[in-house]
């Protein structure tokens, strides 16, 4: 629909055959590097949405290494040099948000979903659903979803592990700015 509105050019491509990972799955394994490997038949520069704090232990398919990785591969296999980045791996959530709404585009971020839910555009209860919450608090973007995020299981999980992760100062899955900023919202 964004695509569509923004009069960009896009092709749809069915992947249902990858509906075999469970929908509950907070990480789905080698999903960018399918998309990637779809992608390099359409173009030489292929972006895949990593943020900044993504690259993680969990996140094999979101971090530098990965795209050195799969760049090097798809260029072996095409023939030809193909480039997969992210132009957001410096940015966090926050940032993009801040910036649409700095460059007049909150008509585009209205249009925007990261929940997990299949019908639903901003559920309140999955994992995306909270830090896309934390995002828009932390710049003043109040946004609908259809049940609190700070009322959800998964809200009250992310806090305990959030506040486990900086008593032990373990940062191998979040980051401790991202765990600070997190904790200012959620934690109330």
């Amino acid at each position: 629909k964004i695509l569509k509105d923004l009069k960009i050019p896009f092709k749809e491509i069915d992947l249902s055959f990858y509906n075999k990972i469970s929908k509950d799955d907070y990480i789905i394994p080698n999903r960018n590097s399918i998309f990637a490997n779809i992608a390099c038949l359409y173009g030489n520069k292929i972006w895949i949405v990593g943020l900044r704090y993504e690259n993680h232990y969990l996140m094999h398919d979101k971090n530098e290494q990965f795209y050195n990785y799969i760049s090097l591969s798809l260029s072996q296999s095409m023939g030809k040099k193909i480039v997969v980045d992210s132009p957001f791996k410096h940015w966090t959530k926050t940032d993009i948000l801040a910036y649409c709404l700095k460059n007049n585009l909150k008509h585009i971020i209205e249009k925007t979903t990261s929940c997990y839910h299949p019908t639903e555009k901003r559920c309140g209860k999955c994992s995306l659903c909270i830090k896309r919450y934390v995002a828009g608090q932390v710049i003043n973007l109040n946004e609908k979803f259809s049940s609190n995020p700070l009322e959800s299981d998964e809200c009250k999980k992310l806090v305990k592990q959030y506040k486990k992760a900086l008593k032990e100062k373990d940062f191998s899955h979040y980051h401790e700015d991202r765990i600070i900023e997190s904790l200012k919202v959620l934690d109330k």
